[in-house]
């Protein structure tokens, strides 16, 4: 029998440590020559951070050195701050940047299993540097002279002279406010529907794997692959820096998603049920998901494609799912990473094509280096203790034998590839394919998974298919499982690395998938529930609601938007916002990749990574001088559009009679939102967002459901629209600017040739009914 389980979800609980009470803050002292920071609670010998605004530069030192040097008393006025990210240069001007509020997101333990608070970034500050610039830049709010930058502010010099011309100039600034490069950095780390999500760990090192946290101790230095602020932090890495001074402000802070969920268990009676722990208490287990986003060729999902010539790969993240209980650690890490050879998308145009950009000769070597390099970073670090039989069979190897066993016993990368194997990703799937080919490695292997094909239909039970045909290579990976001592029982041997186009949507369902089939037999193995039960509901469902929040995060962070909606990743029962990109609108693709192009160079900034171009598309475009959207290039699309609904949507076995592109009327304008598809058997209404760009729905409507087609003019709307009214709802859709007509899309000359389009789907619809209701 299954215990009784009660969930308490933690991801939003806002940490009381942070309150100034519990002194677990930092205190900011600002003066005309320097900003010091110390620790609430900090003694005179503790360290803190002085910032010289004369020499721009960060020093670690005593508490009681850095008060005296700056003249400070005891009741000297003081903020309260949370975090000190570094120090950053931009446009000529030099800021400290802190974390003037955090929440807590996640709880870790560390290796002397004391717990700690992973916290998320809610508002970063940035304070400048310059004597003369007293403006205190905080995100979303209203500073003087923002964005003028240093042109803006040698002209406002110039105009002081003439007060109609000081007007005008101020006038046109408040009315059409340019947002500097410290807004777009700002942007980044202050929360909004399309960025963010940064945590920090001030007790225990985020970048770092539960593997190699406790391989490392507190020896280890941050992974950098995943140390966001590292160039921020120079200043307290020189050669004549104070390491015992500097180590403290060293807090790495990581793109990514953090949540943790707690399940307690409680047995019937003392001692009785599956999680009761031998003292006879309740047991906890908490299910932590931690993803760190890689700062190597960091940036926009556009701008950032395929591999560079050090290896990288673009939107290459690590996510770890972490059980813990009883004093007990089990981890199991997977990564995605862009498609690893060169290729890109460029060109202003909608949906630039997948150009691979060099041959497999220039690109097979930078492909090996980054197999490689996954390989090295995560396999077995230490050989375990053999067994004297263990060892005896080893005396009877030659050396090469030796080393063969050591290399196939140290791990795997297991490359699960889920691009399409025909239309316009064909090319990337086959490409992959001879790449790993050509490496000729024993340890690299393989899976071609068209996700699409597969499941056709809606059929999304074909992912277990995969995972089954993992499992024999996840057997030998294993996981890492940490006993109570705070020794490594187990390690994980290698690593899984999942990829679609984007890495994004594809690959976290798939991610997810993987990674519930692991923590369902970690769970067993920790006693959470028995071999022949099945899983915890409430287990089950804080494992999937977290996975489709990690999907949102890491496409808001890569691509803009989040990945689902309604997604089968929470385990939803319907179609949700993910998978094909449709039609879209060529202006606002044109805006998008602007609004890009200034992102990545804020990420660059930050990062201290350079402006490659053309990658960074500088160009000079704006909403008044955008390209008109072409009716071939609409239609294009549209049909497009169509096909791709029909070849996901529809079951194999499924006829299909007619399809037709159409507008929910309730929105603005004539964007393709609707796909209405018609078979022998039922029809299908598949929902897009606004842009077409996802699929947000489908819903199912069996022939015999449908109760009436009703065609007219709702009130006070100008076109005549088509109304399905079934048993499950009822659905109002009009013509954009085109129609079908003999499977090809063409343009409507009028709005009475549009009304007339709609009375012919509404007869289609019609004939299909009574023929297939027999009359």
């Amino acid at each position: 029998m299954t215990t009784p389980i009660s969930i308490s979800n933690i991801a939003q609980y806002r940490d009381t440590r942070m309150s100034p009470g519990n002194l677990d803050f930092l205190r900011l002292y600002t003066t005309k020559e320097a900003y010091l920071i110390q620790r609430g609670d900090a003694s005179d010998e503790s360290s803190c951070l002085v910032v010289l605004r004369s020499e721009q530069r960060m020093y670690p030192m005593r508490v009681q050195d850095g008060r005296s040097m700056l003249g400070l008393t005891a009741v000297s006025l003081s903020e309260a701050i949370q975090a000190v990210l570094g120090r950053l240069e931009i446009e000529g001007e030099s800021y400290l940047f802190v974390v003037a509020d955090a929440s807590h997101a996640a709880t870790l333990t560390s290796y002397d299993q004391n717990e700690y608070p992973v916290m998320r970034v809610d508002r970063v500050r940035a304070l400048p540097l310059s004597t003369t610039e007293t403006a205190t830049s905080s995100g979303g709010q209203e500073q003087p002279n923002r964005g003028l930058g240093n042109a803006g502010k040698s002209a406002l010099n110039k105009l002081k002279s003439g007060k109609q011309a000081l007007l005008k100039f101020v006038n046109d600034k408040m009315i059409n406010p340019t947002p500097s490069m410290l807004d777009e950095i700002l942007r980044l780390f202050n929360p909004t529907p399309t960025t963010s999500d940064f945590y920090y760990c001030k007790d225990r090192d985020i970048t770092h794997s539960t593997q190699r946290h406790f391989e490392q101790r507190e020896k280890g230095e941050p992974d950098e692959r995943f140390f966001w602020n590292r160039h921020m932090l120079d200043d307290l890495y020189g050669e004549d820096v104070d390491e015992d001074m500097a180590k403290p402000w060293r807090l790495p802070i990581t793109q990514g998603f953090a949540a943790s969920s707690e399940l307690r268990f409680d047995g019937e009676e003392e001692g009785e049920g599956e999680g009761r722990r031998e003292d006879g208490g309740r047991a906890v287990l908490r299910v932590t998901l931690l993803s760190r986003r890689g700062i190597k060729r960091a940036g926009a999902r556009y701008l950032r494609r395929g591999i560079d010539d050090d290896a990288n790969v673009a939107n290459f993240v690590e996510t770890e799912l972490l059980l813990n209980n009883d004093g007990h650690h089990v981890s199991f890490v997977q990564v995605r990473g862009s498609i690893p050879f060169f290729w890109t998308q460029e060109g202003m145009r909608y949906r630039p094509p997948l150009s691979i950009t060099k041959t497999i000769d220039e690109s097979a070597p930078y492909f090996v280096r980054h197999m490689e390099r996954l390989r090295e970073d995560y396999r077995l670090k230490e050989e375990r203790p053999k067994s004297r039989e263990g060892e005896g069979e080893e005396m009877e190897m030659s050396e090469e034998e030796k080393e063969e066993r050591r290399e196939k016993e140290s791990g795997n990368v297991v490359a699960v590839s889920l691009v399409d194997q025909g239309g316009r990703e064909q090319a990337l799937a086959l490409s992959f394919v001879e790449h790993t080919l050509r490496a000729d490695k024993p340890w690299l292997h393989l899976l071609s998974f068209d996700f699409h094909r597969h499941c056709r239909g809606l059929n999304f039970d074909k992912v277990s298919t995969l995972v089954s045909q993992l499992s024999p290579l996840l057997s030998d990976m294993g996981y890492c499982w940490v006993d109570r001592e705070g020794k490594i029982a187990k390690e994980q041997r290698g690593v899984i690395r999942t990829n679609c186009v984007d890495c994004l949507d594809r690959t976290n369902v798939v991610q997810s998938a993987i990674s519930f089939r692991v923590c369902m037999g970690q769970a067993m193995r920790m006693a959470v529930f028995g071999p022949c039960a099945e899983p915890p509901e409430r287990l089950v469902e804080a494992i999937k609601k977290m996975w489709a929040d990690n999907g949102d995060a890491i496409s808001r962070q890569y691509a803009g938007t989040a990945a689902l909606k309604a997604s089968m990743t929470r385990g939803e029962n319907k179609w949700f916002g993910m998978l094909k990109d449709g039609m879209s609108s060529v202006r606002r693709y044109y805006l998008y990749i602007l609004h890009d192009a200034t992102r990545q160079r804020a990420i660059n900034i930050l990062l201290n990574q350079p402006d490659l171009a053309p990658e960074s598309r500088q160009a000079s475009i704006d909403d008044d001088n955008l390209p008109e959207e072409r009716e071939e290039d609409l239609n294009e699309n549209l049909q497009r559009l169509l096909k791709e609904t029909i070849d996901f949507v529809l079951p194999a076995n499924e006829v299909l009679i007619c399809g037709w592109p159409l507008v929910n009327p309730a929105t603005y304008g004539d964007q393709v939102d609707t796909v209405l598809l018609l078979t022998r058997s039922s029809v299908y209404i598949a929902i897009y967002d606004e842009d077409a760009e996802r699929l947000e729905d489908v819903h199912i409507v069996p022939l015999d459901q449908v109760e009436g087609i009703e065609v007219g003019r709702p009130h006070r709307a100008p076109r005549v629209c088509l109304r399905l009214v079934t048993t499950m709802g009822a659905w109002t859709m009009r013509p954009g600017n085109s129609r079908l007509f003999n499977n090809v899309i063409i343009g409507l000359k009028s709005g009475e040739e549009a009304d007339e389009y709609v009375e012919s789907i509404a007869e289609q619809l019609r004939v299909t009914l009574e023929m297939m209701r027999g009359g």
